[in-house]
């Protein structure tokens, strides 16, 4: 079973009152929350906090919350939600940046100098992308997300 299938049930049986999925879904959605929170911001503090405030708010409203058709995505717009409310709109931008060397992977480029210029290369074409396009192909290319997923992503802010 993929884990999105799993967390789907898990998200189901924990709003009918399983504090055991619940569990479920915070530990095998922690890591994946806090890699995202780090695109987002460098402040290791902030991320953690709003990782809590996200599953806290869960918790507290989930008579209110209905089963998200993608249990990820809806986690990661909350956390994205919760770190834009925590920081202002100006110091905001998503860092693609910081990532592209660690998911570039080195049987990508025959050697150290062609790597190099490939990174230089990618920067300079990110660069010129608003800090949603970059998201965009965040979603795309290092989450490995449907288009409609990404779509969905997008339409839930």
């Amino acid at each position: 079973m993929q884990i999105q299938d799993e967390s789907y049930i898990k998200w189901k049986l924990f709003l009918e009152g399983n504090d055991e999925a619940y569990s479920w879904l915070y530990t095998h959605h922690i890591q994946l929350l806090y890699q995202y929170g780090l695109q987002i911001t460098p402040d290791t503090e902030v991320i953690k906090d709003c990782i809590q405030d996200v599953f806290i708010r869960i918790y507290k409203n989930k008579n209110k919350l209905s089963i998200p058709q993608n249990v990820k995505i809806y986690l990661m717009i909350s956390l994205k939600n919760s770190i834009s409310k925590e920081r202002s709109e100006e110091s905001y931008a998503f860092n693609f940046y910081s990532m592209e060397e660690q998911y570039i992977t080195e049987n990508d480029f025959i050697n150290e100098e062609e790597r190099r210029e490939q990174i230089n290369e990618i920067k300079k074409i990110l660069h010129v992308l608003t800090p949603r396009q970059r998201e965009i192909i965040y979603y795309r290319f290092i989450e490995e997300m449907e288009y409609d997923e990404i779509l969905q992503n997008i339409k839930m802010r």
